[in-house]
């Protein structure tokens, strides 16, 4: 079994599916590297994460759903974004002094964190970037970091 955390789940789905000629919205014979994609993007944490993507029958569908998903990731990730830095505003910026607002380091933490995640999708999806199926991989790995980022800042938000 593929260790969900592990960028060979990439690698592996790659293998499965490696032939670009085929179009994204055409289905994939016995989808069996869809299901092995499913299984290996389900954490252990987190069994039903992809779970309304499950139910469709072709990559495009299966695209579309990760990406609807997303949105809602990172609309979630805005508002605790939002939430924190409020909650930071001007906690520690004495007037005149030196130091910045710990509002501000967060902006610049949260700005350096999704050129990580970025660049990390980019890596992690890299062997399977002329394969079919691309567009699914890089929009699941960048729903993964999404949503653990969201967690993160959560904790924060539930801890001040």
């Amino acid at each position: 079994m593929i260790n969900p955390q592990s960028p060979q789940r990439w690698r592996a789905l790659h293998r499965l599916r490696p032939d670009a000629r085929h179009r994204p919205s055409r289905p994939a014979k016995g989808l069996a590297w869809l299901t092995l994609f499913l299984a290996a993007t389900a954490g252990a944490t987190e069994p039903t994460e992809y779970a309304e993507c499950r139910a469709s029958r072709t990559e495009s569908e299966i695209y579309e759903c990760m990406q609807e998903q997303l949105k809602v990731a990172d609309a979630e990730l805005n508002a605790s974004y939002k939430s924190l830095v409020a909650q930071y505003r001007d906690n520690g910026a004495p007037a005149g002094g030196k130091t910045e607002s710990q509002d501000s380091y967060l902006q610049e933490a949260q700005i350096a964190w999704i050129k990580l995640r970025d660049a990390s999708c980019q890596f992690e999806t890299y062997d399977s970037i002329m394969g079919n199926g691309f567009g699914t991989i890089h929009t699941a790995c960048l729903l993964k970091h999404t949503r653990e980022r969201t967690q993160y800042l959560k904790w924060y938000i539930d801890h001040p």
